[in-house]
C-alpha cells in the first residue's frame, strides 16, 4: 500500500500529465485497469453460462441446458452493448469514482 504522501506525488504526477496531454492520460489510464477487469469479466461470464447449462441439463435435460445457456449469454450481451453504448449506471460498470 502507499501511503499519503506517495498517493499526493502520484495524484500530483496524474494531474500534471492529465493537464499536459489529456490524451495520453486517458490510453494510460484504460491500460492500466482495463486488463484485471476483462479477464475478470470473461470468467464470470463463462462461469455462469456454464452454470445455466449444468443446471438446465440436470434439471430438465438438453433443452432446458441450451435455453438456460441462451438466455445468459443473452443477458450478459445485453449488458455488455448497455456498457458500450453509456446508458448502464456506473455501479455497474465498475466506475466507482
Amino acid at each position: 500500500m502507499l501511503d499519503d504522501v506517495e498517493r499526493r506525488r502520484l495524484a500530483e504526477i496524474d494531474a500534471r500529465l492529465t493537464a499536459a496531454d489529456p490524451r495520453l492520460a486517458r490510453t494510460l489510464s484504460r491500460h492500466r485497469r482495463w486488463p484485471r477487469s476483462r479477464a475478470a469479466s470473461i470468467i464470470i461470464c463463462v462461469l455462469a453460462v456454464m452454470s445455466a447449462v449444468l443446471v438446465g441439463a440436470l434439471a430438465s435435460g438438453p433443452p432446458a441446458a441450451i435455453a438456460g445457456g441462451l438466455t445468459i449469454a443473452a443477458v450478459l450481451a445485453g449488458l455488455w452493448l448497455q456498457a458500450r453504448l453509456g446508458s448502464v449506471p456506473r455501479i455497474m460498470r465498475g466506475d466507482h469514482g
